[in-house]
């Protein structure tokens, strides 16, 4: 009401205190009466048109354009969809147990796969950016159990060096192809893949 700025519930008058006390109020105590109210006053305020009134209006003309992602776009994209690409490739390994349950595809997961879809488009167009984090317990156990599979300590260097990277926003080059990303899943031999 304050946008439409209609006067009889503009401030200036007192009409915060009669759209509390004729709709509001009533309203939160689900009284149908409000609901009524604010139709009857919407239908004052507003018009209605159906599509046989605007018939003369020209149809809409759309325009596509296609244009370039930044450079923390691209990184963000690579990232997320590395990370989903890991998702799969480690819920499909065969092994003592199976981790399709943890899968993408599974059928427990859709919420979890239908947010990694919406962040995946929503980068495309700039809306988000993926900042990974590790706390010292994961970074330690992960270094640990590095360390019981692989005793090199060349390659416990280099994921050192890769953690440390992933934590400051940093990027890595993937092992396998090269491309450069802020995440990356790293296999018992001490490879790093997107």
């Amino acid at each position: 009401m304050n946008y439409i700025q209609h006067d009889f519930f503009s401030r200036r008058r007192g009409g915060e205190l009669v759209w509390k006390n004729m709709i509001s109020h009533g309203w939160g105590q689900g009284a149908l009466c409000s609901f009524f109210r604010l139709r009857k006053l919407l239908d004052l305020l507003m018009v209605r048109h159906t599509k046989k009134d605007i018939l003369e209006l020209p149809l809409p003309k759309y325009q596509s354009r296609e244009m370039s992602m930044g450079t923390a776009e691209v990184k963000t994209y690579n990232t997320l969809v590395s990370a989903v690409q890991s998702n799969l490739a480690i819920t499909s390994m065969e092994g003592k147990t199976s981790g399709l349950q943890d899968s993408l595809l599974h059928r427990s997961q859709s919420k979890h796969a239908r947010k990694a879809l919406r962040n995946v488009r929503l980068v495309c167009v700039g809306g988000i950016q993926v900042l990974p984090t590790i706390t010292m317990r994961y970074w330690t156990e992960f270094l640990a159990d590095f360390g019981m599979y692989n005793p090199d300590d060349t390659l416990k260097g280099k994921m050192e060096r890769y953690l440390s990277r992933a934590t400051t926003e940093q990027v890595t080059p993937c092992d396998c192809c090269g491309i450069l990303l802020t995440t990356l899943l790293v296999v018992p031999c001490g490879g790093t893949f997107r």
